[in-house]
């Protein structure tokens, strides 16, 4: 099935700091080893680990409410979440009940995997991935005019040749709340491609009954533009990446879609969407200091 998890602020339990707190004896009478775990672990309290927010293997069934924009479009049986079983340009969303706010040094994660069909056409936008947020609340088997803002990948599947090669490419697409239409059934209302236009990758692109891994993901800088990125590995699409980066970014999302676009039926598993953070340097000197300490007073006792 799946698990929705509430964002709490993120605690470390720094034992061996408590017990050197504790400890009534003098500081140079302490085992080196527990002032070197004490150190550490006030070090390490400052560094934000990475949190799951929301998972999905679809082992249950549609537990997590996803929403299809067309009637009898998203199914689910087997493990797995089908996005195109109708035949339908349409998409499967989620909206989280608290949206997720990204902070300085904060890295969002969309990731999923997907099997391709049997068939596989040759065309633009061929799949779509999209993480925004809305005030609009979507309703299954309609497919509303929505504003919001947020990131779309848009993936051109061998629509172009190098060298007599079909070649592919990854687009990064933002939204901005001023334009009203789909969430994700057309690209009008993504307007201009923001990650540039040329396709990238000159290894083919999507294949016929492949599993594939993506992760798109966004990371909130200390200037508080976003880095957006895309990245593909499984199949022909190791490691075939595209980033962006949006200077006046976007920090919080509700809402996650998936469409298959021309590329359907889509067998989606494996849904996860989590936040991490990046330490910053002066963390790392803390982590460093601590060790420092460490090793002084272990050198301290052992020339006695």
């Amino acid at each position: 099935g799946g698990e929705m998890r509430p964002r709490k602020p993120q605690t470390f339990a720094c034992i061996c700091a408590i017990d050197m707190m504790r400890c009534r004896k003098p500081l140079i009478h302490m085992t080196a080893h527990k002032l070197l775990l004490a150190s550490l672990s006030l070090a390490l309290g400052s560094i934000g680990f990475g949190q799951t927010i929301f998972t999905d293997n679809f082992t249950a069934g549609n537990t997590n409410n996803w929403i299809s924009s067309a009637a009898g479009n998203v199914t689910f049986s087997s493990g797995v979440m089908t996005v195109g079983a109708a035949d339908s340009n349409g998409y499967a969303a989620l909206q989280l009940s608290n949206a997720i706010t990204i902070e300085q040094g904060e890295t969002l994660f969309f990731s999923l995997q997907f099997t391709t069909p049997a068939a596989v056409s040759a065309t633009t936008n061929a799949f779509r991935l999209a993480m925004i947020n809305t005030d609009t609340t979507l309703v299954n088997g309609t497919n509303p005019n929505i504003t919001g803002s947020g990131y779309a990948l848009f993936f051109n599947n061998k629509i172009g040749t190098s060298g007599g090669t079909l070649n592919s490419g990854q687009f990064i697409y933002e939204r901005v709340p001023e334009t009203a239409g789909s969430l994700l059934t057309v690209a009008g209302p993504w307007g201009t491609v923001k990650s540039g236009s040329n396709n990238d990758i000159v290894n083919g692109g999507l294949e016929v009954n492949t599993l594939y891994t993506l992760t798109f993901s966004a990371t909130r800088n200390a200037d508080d533009s976003v880095d957006v990125k895309s990245t593909f590995t499984d199949g022909a699409l190791v490691n075939a990446t595209v980033s962006w980066r949006d200077e006046t970014g976007v920090f919080t999302f509700n809402t996650f879609a998936i469409a298959g676009s021309t590329i359907r039926p889509l067998a989606v598993d494996n849904v996860t969407i989590s936040v991490s953070a990046i330490p910053e340097p002066s963390t790392y000197a803390m982590i460093f200091g601590g060790l420092a300490l460490g090793f002084v007073v272990w050198r301290r006792k052992r020339s006695r």
